[in-house]
């Protein structure tokens, strides 16, 4: 999948700084946190299927680890005490009476008023003929609705709709396949290093994450989209400590970090057609009196009173996600990525 990424469109090429990472402390909330209880959350069938896999050839400089974000299931995710907020409450609230800005939206990403069938597609491409990018991205729709399940292409196909929608709203600038990292201290006091490349990242000039997008094959298996879920989170989550490193030598700790919206990220799974989008909200009033590279002090009064220390929200809050094939979600989808589009110049500098 990562070939396409690298070769269609123009993707961002610029270097983060990838081997800082911010350290979080052993002492999880009535929980102490040990390589063997982290072990036991991960996908390790997951894990020895991508060992046993014929086309990778595996070596030494293999960057092969269960300790990758891709095998999170939300087992670790409790564990490291993130956990979902049930009250709803985001930024994606203010879409309710938010009109979708369409100047820099292409009308065949619309398509006004036209559920996406097979019958509807083609129709739509005859109405584009002379308009390639339009063939392009309702080609690349059409490849994800009429594709047979365990086809070998389905990622592939997501992939390119991917990314034919994001030059379809405007969105050029992206960086595939790049290495994130976030350290944890184990109740020995020695770090584990977490890491990951998550499909599609989106920095800033200042080299600060602002937005992940996780790409993944139609499939609608319960157990396998929570997993989906966690893994998108913790590419989020990890994105974070990263920019609070990348911004050590610019001060980033003298903001004021009791606006919320400077501790925010967001992160979007794209499973086939359908999209979840979730928001992550570190706590600020802890940050700001924290050191860089020093540990996140658990034990600090204000975060035992504390009932999470990482809040997430997902939104729409369960259910299959939004269907960018129906009219009235891909208005939502759009009005989303554009709210988070306006918010990337409020987060952390």
């Amino acid at each position: 999948m990562f070939h396409i990424l690298r070769n269609t469109l123009n993707v961002n090429k610029h270097v983060m700084y990838s081997h800082n990472v911010w350290t979080i402390n052993d002492c999880f909330r009535r929980s102490c946190f040990t390589i063997h209880s982290l072990v036991n959350t991960l996908d390790k069938n997951q894990f020895i299927e991508d060992l046993m896999d014929e086309e990778r050839e595996i070596n030494y400089e293999s960057d092969v680890s269960l300790f990758d974000i891709k095998y999170f299931t939300p087992k670790t995710l409790s564990l490291l005490n993130i956990k979902f907020n049930e009250k709803n409450t985001n930024c994606f609230n203010s879409l309710m009476t938010r009109e979708i800005s369409r100047a820099n939206i292409a009308n065949y990403v619309i398509s006004d008023g036209i559920d996406f069938t097979t019958d509807s597609l083609t129709t739509q491409m005859k109405n584009f003929t002379d308009n390639e990018n339009a063939i392009n991205f309702l080609s690349s729709v059409s490849r994800v609705v009429n594709t047979k399940k365990k086809s070998g292409n389905e990622e592939a196909f997501v992939t390119r709709f991917v990314l034919n929608l994001l030059f379809g709203i405007g969105w050029k600038d992206m960086t595939p396949n790049y290495k994130i990292s976030m350290d944890l201290m184990n109740n020995y006091s020695l770090p584990v290093r977490l890491s990951g490349r998550p499909d599609l990242l989106f920095i800033d000039k200042e080299d600060n994450i602002w937005l992940i997008l996780e790409l993944k094959k139609p499939n609608d298996n319960y157990s396998e989209v929570e997993k989906y879920k966690a893994q998108t989170v913790g590419y989020g989550i990890t994105s974070f400590f990263n920019n609070l490193v990348n911004d050590s030598s610019s001060g980033v700790l003298s903001h004021n970090y009791d606006k919320q919206i400077l501790n925010t990220r967001h992160a979007v799974l794209i499973r086939g057609m359908r999209f979840h989008f979730f928001e992550i909200t570190i706590n600020g009033k802890h940050l700001k009196s924290q050191q860089l590279n020093q540990t996140i002090d658990y034990t600090d009064d204000y975060i035992q009173t504390s009932n999470i220390f990482i809040d997430v929200t997902e939104w729409p809050k369960h259910g299959k996600g939004l269907n960018y094939c129906r009219f009235n979600d891909r208005i939502d989808i759009l009005s989303a990525l554009e709210l988070i589009y306006s918010l990337k110049h409020r987060f952390i500098r």
